[in-house]
């Protein structure tokens, strides 16, 4: 046996400058460095803020997702006081069974995918808000590259209007 314990000694140097290397390394990292999506994170509390302000709690609105996720994809949505009430497959207008509506997202649910990409840092996150009425008109995450079918998209086809009495399922 040789210095550090171990039978061969250029290893065993060699583990220990590796080991120093990375103490030194971390003594060397900024934490003072920006989040990934540090930027998103500001643009989110802007656009939220003025979709707030819009005041509709009570709106339809028609969408198209992309994910590994059961049909349909292209949908017309209904919330009602602010919870999903109805989703319809746009092409045959037929509404999805209750147990599927999970699936989908408000306009308070686009927000929150988008913030759980900026909180889990997604190792890809591409986002756009309506610059009148703040809503995330398309939304495109990959929360790791390295894992099949985590990919999620959604893009608004025609915005949040609101309904009128008894408009909408």
């Amino acid at each position: 046996m040789h210095a550090f314990g171990y039978r061969h000694p250029r290893r065993a140097a060699a583990i220990a400058l590796l080991g120093s290397a990375v103490v030194l390394g971390g003594a060397c990292s900024s934490s003072t460095a920006p989040a990934p999506h540090a930027e998103i994170a500001r643009q989110l509390a802007e656009a939220r803020e003025r979709w707030r302000a819009t005041g509709l709690d009570t709106y339809g609105f028609t969408m198209r997702r992309s994910c590994f996720c059961p049909p349909p994809h292209r949908v017309s949505l209904i919330v009602r006081e602010g919870r999903l009430s109805h989703v319809a497959d746009l092409e045959t207008g037929e509404g999805v069974p209750p147990e599927s509506m999970a699936f989908y997202r408000d306009v308070e649910g686009l927000f929150d995918m988008v913030a759980q990409a900026v909180e889990r840092d997604a190792a890809r996150l591409e986002v756009t808000f309506d610059p009148q009425m703040g809503y995330p008109s398309s939304v495109s995450i990959d929360f790791r590259f390295e894992v099949a079918d985590d990919e999620w998209s959604a893009e608004v086809l025609s915005p949040p209007a609101e309904l009128l009495e008894g408009g909408g399922a």
